[in-house]
């Protein structure tokens, strides 16, 4: 469809140089398309990425591949391989906003959108909730930022060995991790 080839000019431009570099008219021209066009699709350009976000970004395929793995110990190894999986199926679209071209709040967004689902089955009081916003976010930004390095630096390890990893941080606290790697 016109919308869905919109969208691929716009990745096509957005993986180059990030959101900067793209206006309207650049891509009316690459997909051959007048102005009316765009517009009966899209509000803007961030509009565009906006759309292509919410594609990748689905919290109920998310609660259900992953976050349900968390709460069950046995399960912590499919927690954080589900995580990958999804990095796999979504690469192309994870990489980019969370990268160095790309949008700084991508990693708001996502937590954003998926901090309600994840919060919503909780019988927790206010205080308790509040407390689980932070933990998450510290979970979040540390896991991101491990699987962001580990696929820009063509796997230093192995999935397994990664997945362990991030379990023995999960579980031990890195302090405990560090000192174990410092003794060794």
């Amino acid at each position: 469809t016109t919308k869905e080839r919109i969208m691929h000019a716009f990745w096509d431009l957005y993986r180059i140089n990030g959101i900067k570099g793209i206006t309207v008219t650049k891509l009316c021209t690459l997909v051959s398309i007048n102005r009316s066009t765009f517009y009966a699709y899209f509000y803007d350009i961030y509009d565009v990425l906006e759309q292509i976000e919410d594609q990748v970004i689905l919290p109920l395929e998310f609660k259900t591949i992953i976050l349900d793995n968390v709460i069950n110990e046995k399960e912590r190894a499919s927690f954080f391989s589900n995580i990958l999986n999804f990095f796999d199926k979504n690469i192309e679209y994870l990489s980019v906003p969370l990268g160095e071209h790309g949008d700084s709040k991508f990693r708001y967004k996502l937590l954003n959108k998926l901090m309600p689902t994840i919060i919503s089955d909780s019988n927790l009081t206010d205080a308790k909730k509040n407390r689980l916003t932070f933990l998450i976010e510290y979970q979040n930004a540390a896991v991101l930022s491990v699987i962001l390095s580990w696929y820009n630096n063509p796997k230093n390890l192995s999935k397994e060995e990664l997945i362990t990893l991030l379990l023995d941080i999960t579980a031990n606290g890195i302090q405990k991790e560090l000192i174990q790697l410092m003794k060794e």
